[in-house]
């Protein structure tokens, strides 16, 4: 996603507007607790609306369909957040590239592909500690995010007072998921990613204080 750095906040006159998509309560609740606290004067609508249980495939192809529909603008930027253990699991990761390439070649100044491997968890626990290693499941992240959240649950209840909970840690996620895309790595090697700092970076060069 192409970004120009904003100067002499006060003086824009433009309102930006983002899109960002994703499939399940916690990433929606998360992210739509996290733009309303630090992107206020930002158009950031959390969607889609979809049933539970959706997979990648819906998502993207609604994310071309929006797209392609010249009847309104595109905005700024779109982010799609993906956990990525089903993909892995299920053995979809090589549809889910040739689909994700294909929407980068057409969209790339737009779309920015947010995941987190395996789930978003991984960034929740990155307030807490630096974790450099392969966690194949999100059930392995819980049991390492919940030494530090006893009471976590990924009910709606709890999810959506979980920016709230966790936010005066942001900067520490952030240095710690940075640290873990910047490492050189071997050829093949798996491990453990989110992007959700990517997308912070992104949003935070647009805000505007209002």
């Amino acid at each position: 996603m192409r970004t120009t750095k904003r100067k002499n906040k006060g003086k824009v006159s433009f309102h930006p507007v983002f899109r960002i998509y994703c499939i399940g309560d916690t990433e929606k609740n998360y992210f739509d607790s996290l733009c309303f606290d630090r992107y206020r004067s930002i158009s950031i609508p959390v969607k889609p609306t979809l049933p539970k249980h959706q997979d990648y495939r819906k998502v993207l192809d609604l994310v071309k369909e929006e797209l392609k529909d010249k009847s309104t603008p595109n905005p700024q930027g779109i982010f799609i957040v993906l956990d990525m253990d089903t993909i892995h699991q299920k053995g979809n990761y090589r549809d889910y590239t040739v689909r994700k390439e294909g929407i980068l070649k057409n969209w790339g100044n737009t779309v920015c592909f947010i995941e987190s491997r395996p789930c978003i968890e991984f960034w929740f626990l990155l307030h807490y500690i630096y974790a450099d290693k392969l966690f194949e499941r999100c059930s392995e992240v819980l049991t390492e995010l919940k030494k530090h959240l006893s009471d976590y649950s990924k009910s709606n209840v709890y999810t959506e007072k979980i920016y709230e909970r966790i936010k005066d840690k942001l900067e520490t996620a952030i240095t710690n998921s940075k640290q873990i895309a910047a490492k050189e790595r071997i050829e093949g090697e798996e491990y453990s990613y989110t992007k959700i700092h990517e997308c912070i970076e992104i949003l935070d060069t647009f805000n505007v204080e209002s």
